[in-house]
């Protein structure tokens, strides 16, 4: 029996009910019937092919009647005029273009190396230090998974810090200046990307954790991994080196227990609800494997998701949905899946929604710890989040 169920919180997912605050939660059950954020593009003009000065306007004197033709062409014809006042207008709004794409890239240029915007500022870089390649969205994903959690489970302040371009030795400057105040480093990643070699240049004599898998769903695992070991107050598996490479998620192996639902065409919550999935298939105690991960396709594409999908989905006791109800919206839910009633995790933002899936698992993790049932029916009334995520 799931954990939980009696004590669950059933929130209704109908068309036209209020979007929840944070997330809501709930047993699954048959209804009958039936991100990412715009890219900026800035198109810089050339300008006009000829610019308002044509040269000298040749004119010859013409004989007889082509006396008129003579003024409607010349230098001081109207028709000369109006060409010249369009085409001053095009070339100050093509010069007018190109400084403002002067000025997006001194912009760009301006931030520091690794530079990730919007991501949450550290609060406490006093010991303990999650080092990343933050520019790789996979690993940058499961890395502030692992801060949150390290910060959620011994006080210690969150701290995120960017390995930059490790191996051309560009190291971004609050990474430098931290350094000398960590004492152990969990570095997620191989050590292709970043090695053993720098860490020990960069952070001195800390101690390492490497925690990394043969590809980025193999890390997402392993980071997953790891947080539930932490809640546990386990130590962590040491990297066990390269498994093999591949571009595809992993498939699922058992959705009759729970389901994790997410728009994974947004990297970042695909990252997310695939490190949940992992977690409860860690936390699984009544079945061997118990990994489901659903793709709910793209409303704002009108891409629905495929039959596979929506057959596993439906085999599930409980499902989570990773996103907010501008991303997922609960119509889709109700008319693809058949989803009355689910379990939302989402915050504000891309972050807040990787928070909440982190707590999500400490409290799945805690939930197993104190009882030994399984966590298909955990929940987690103490995320921060605040509203839906629409990354």
């Amino acid at each position: 029996m799931p954990l939980g169920a009696d004590s669950r919180k059933a929130v209704h997912i109908m068309r036209g009910s209020p979007a929840p605050s944070h997330y809501v939660t709930g047993r699954k059950s048959r209804g009958g019937g039936g991100g990412s954020q715009p890219v900026l593009d800035l198109a810089t003009s050339r300008g006009p092919r000829r610019g308002p000065f044509q040269g000298p306007t040749r004119l010859r004197r013409p004989a007889g009647d082509n006396l008129s033709a003579a003024r409607t062409s010349g230098p001081d014809s109207p028709a000369l005029k109006c060409r010249t006042r369009l085409g001053a207008r095009f070339w100050a709004q093509g010069l007018l273009a190109s400084w403002a794409a002067a000025a997006v890239l001194v912009a760009a240029l301006a931030l520091p190396v690794g530079a990730v915007p919007g991501l949450p500022a550290n609060t406490g870089c006093d010991g303990l230090a999650v080092v990343a390649k933050l520019g790789v969205v996979e690993d940058r994903a499961a890395a502030n998974m692992l801060a949150e959690a390290l910060d959620s489970l011994t006080r210690s302040g969150r701290c995120l810090l960017d390995a930059g371009e490790a191996l051309r030795d560009r190291i971004p400057e609050e990474t430098r200046a931290r350094a000398a105040y960590i004492n152990h480093v969990y570095v997620v990643g191989g050590p292709a990307a970043i090695s053993d070699a720098w860490v020990s240049q960069i952070f001195d004599a800390a101690r390492l954790t490497r925690i990394a898998g043969g590809n980025r769903w193999e890390t997402q695992a392993e980071v997953a991994q790891a947080i539930v070991s932490l809640t546990f107050g386990e130590p962590i598996q040491g990297y066990r080196g390269q498994s093999g490479s591949s571009a595809q998620l992993p498939p699922n192996s058992n959705c009759t227990q729970h389901a994790v639902l997410a728009k994974l065409t947004v990297v970042e919550d695909r990252a997310a609800a695939n490190m949940l999935a992992e977690a409860l298939d860690v936390l699984q105690t009544t079945s061997p494997s118990a990994r489901c991960l659903i793709d709910v396709g793209d409303p704002r594409l009108n891409r629905s998701p495929s039959q596979q999908s929506v057959d596993e989905a439906s085999l599930a006791v409980i499902s989570y949905v990773v996103g907010g109800t501008t991303a997922i919206p609960n119509v889709w839910l109700v008319r693809h899946f058949g989803l009355s009633e689910a379990e939302r995790v989402a915050g504000r933002d891309r972050w807040l929604t990787q928070k909440a899936v982190t707590a999500l698992i400490i409290d799945a993790a805690r939930s197993v710890g104190t009882t030994g049932h399984d966590a298909g029916g955990a929940t987690n009334d103490n995320a921060s989040g605040g509203g839906p995520s629409d990354d």
